[in-house]
């Protein structure tokens, strides 16, 4: 929920450092040094990259940056326990506030839904045998909580997950997905929630008694293969789509190296979506949202021993 908390005005970069880092809790007093699940950091990152792989220390740099209250305050628009159940602290960041899966399906559903907020309705229609309806339940009214072009950005995001990132099991669907896969600590609980531009489906995956499922599970080890095998059903017969992108948002490029507009001359370039302002935009402004599109740009970069990505010579085509 960081990566859709509106951020202060001002001068953004959005290349965050991944590296060995001491974070002082200011909501606990506590000093903390998470690792990554890989045991290994990527140096400077963009924001769309900490959402592709999962990397918990960039994630905690976002929540550290925007404070826990904004976050909260997502939440609160989809509809979330938070007071009750999110902590007030760093590791709201990794995802130790408790949820049931239904509303989380549901916040997740705001995405391909563009940007609309609908409460979860369980049964729809009752009939007797005789096929007269007994109930029907009201048809709820939609609430615009974020805009199409913040949903149509955060989806794009999510997609990379699916693409390259932590769900790319999800890509046997054969149509575009996007999604996000969460594994606690000692993989206790596994999850995935991912949605096409007509379906969204959750996966839990945990024992009753909170034991651990195993060293080598995750996410998309364990509950990617059970969304797919229902999405595999629920997604029959629809046409295969791309998610829509509205009016409101233009394609730009960005400069890997700094996460800034990259110039016409610059080689290390990446494709970005960005929300389109009628204030005059200056190259030495940031975007509001950098995504790394282009794969075979980042296969030509290596970490230096200062964590730093550096370009290296391009494979021969």
């Amino acid at each position: 929920m960081g990566f859709i908390s509106r951020e202060p005005e001002g001068p953004r970069h959005r290349l965050i450092t991944d590296a060995p880092k001491v974070f002082l809790d200011r909501w606990t007093g506590k000093k903390w040094a998470p690792q990554n699940s890989s045991g290994r950091f990527l140096g400077d990152i963009t924001t769309r990259t900490c959402l592709t792989h999962s990397v918990n220390t960039c994630s905690i740099t976002i929540l550290e940056k925007i404070g826990v209250d904004a976050v909260l305050d997502v939440a609160n628009k989809l509809h979330l326990p938070t007071r009750e159940t999110f902590p007030q602290n760093l590791t709201l960041a990794l995802g130790t506030g408790g949820v049931h899966l239904i509303d989380l399906v549901n916040a997740y559903a705001i995405f391909p839904g563009g940007g609309r907020f609908v409460p979860p309705v369980l049964i729809e229609k009752v009939k007797k045998k005789d096929g007269s309806t007994l109930m029907e339940a009201a048809k709820p009214e939609p609430v615009q909580v974020y805009s199409a072009q913040t949903a149509y950005i955060m989806s794009d995001m999510m997609k990379s997950v699916v693409e390259n990132g932590t769900a790319t099991r999800a890509r046997q669907l054969k149509r575009p997905v996007a999604g996000k896969t969460g594994t606690t600590d000692e993989a206790r609980s596994v999850w995935f929630v991912g949605f096409t531009p007509d379906v969204v489906a959750g996966v839990y995956v945990g024992f009753d008694d909170n034991k651990p499922l195993g060293r080598a599970e995750s996410g998309g080890r364990a509950a990617v293969p059970i969304w797919l095998r229902f999405m595999d059903v629920a997604t029959a017969g629809k046409p295969v789509r791309d998610f829509v992108m509205p009016e409101g948002i233009e394609r730009r490029s960005v400069d890997v190296r700094t996460g800034l507009l990259a110039r016409s001359d610059d080689v290390l370039k990446l494709t970005s979506w960005s929300r389109v302002h009628t204030k005059k935009r200056s190259r030495s402004r940031p975007l509001f949202s950098i995504s790394f599109a282009e794969v075979d740009t980042l296969q030509r970069l290596t970490p230096t021993p200062t964590g730093q990505l550096t370009p290296v010579p391009a494979r021969p085509q």
